[in-house]
């Protein structure tokens, strides 16, 4: 059974550059950029499920 992997990083960090090596492997699929993600995280923002950051 394949299992889901998640890779999170911060900007600039190249996560884009090992993205596209893994990309290279027949068996790994990836999504161009994370902000597919950013609809489902976001409501939890206004739920109280956040923090402040300066």
């Amino acid at each position: 059974m394949l299992r889901p992997v998640f890779l999170l990083s911060l900007p600039r960090s190249g996560s884009t550059l090992l993205q596209r090596m893994l990309m290279t492997h027949p068996a790994i699929s990836s999504v161009p950029e994370p902000w597919l993600l950013l609809p489902i995280f976001y409501p939890r923002r206004t739920s109280g499920h956040s923090a402040e950051y300066w």
